[in-house]
């Protein structure tokens, strides 16, 4: 895999350092000093309390979120169409099923029309055609 993934170091880099930082939420022990980004956390004050953060991986998040939001944006705009599309399909197959089903039944009466009419005949016209009508 290392020949042919470019990006397998620095993957395998980020996950060992998300997977620290996993370990050492679960197990309380110590406090992480970098950010999964690679950057070193600023210590900083909001509303009297103190936070580690890095800027560099709140701004990446911001812009993933953003990303993420737009393309969600563009597929719920997708999904409505396509229900419109599928909705005039559905009534373009209703009406053909219908045309179809009453050249059928023409069909069928013009058949019966020519046989003699008793119930064998009809029922072996039935037969060959397949109907159960």
């Amino acid at each position: 895999m290392d020949g042919y993934d470019p990006y397998y170091h620095e993957t395998k880099k980020a996950y060992n350092q998300i997977e620290s930082v996993r370990l050492l939420s679960e197990f309380g022990v110590g406090f992480v000093m970098w950010c999964p980004c690679g950057d070193a956390l600023a210590e900083q004050f909001l509303e009297g309390e103190k936070y580690w953060m890095c800027e560099k991986w709140d701004t990446a998040v911001t812009k993933e979120i953003e990303r993420l939001k737009e393309q969600n944006e563009i597929r719920e705009k997708k999904v409505k169409v396509l229900g419109i599309q599928l909705e005039e399909t559905q009534k373009k197959l209703g009406k053909e099923i219908e045309s179809r089903a009453n050249v059928v039944r023409e069909v069928y009466d013009m058949i019966m029309d020519v046989v003699c009419g008793c119930d064998e005949c009809k029922s072996k016209v039935k037969t060959a055609l397949n109907m159960h009508l």
